[in-house]
């Protein structure tokens, strides 16, 4: 069957089509951050929450028991990249 509007809210049918399971969450806040005096910081601060969120999906999503990572594997380096190839195009 397609995916459409009509199933899209259904768990059970996106987990049958994604071969994953799919866990029906809402994002519930927003986080903001403002440069103080300094870019490096502020950045510093979003790479910061950004390893935070991603510690606490890999757990929600199954993939992790532990929400702690460790600053040297691969994910978070992985993470660096993308941090650094999203702010080569800013």
């Amino acid at each position: 069957a397609p995916f459409d509007e009509s199933n899209s809210h259904n768990p059970t049918y996106l987990s049958k089509q994604l071969g994953v399971p799919v866990f029906p969450l809402e994002q519930k806040g927003v986080l903001r951050t403002n440069c103080i005096d300094c870019l490096d910081r502020t950045n510093v601060a979003q790479f910061s929450a950004g390893v935070e969120a991603l510690e606490q999906q890999l757990v929600v999503m199954g993939i992790r028991s532990s929400a702690r990572l460790d600053p040297s594997s691969t994910i978070i380096r992985v993470l660096i990249d993308m941090y650094v190839e999203v702010g080569d195009y800013i």
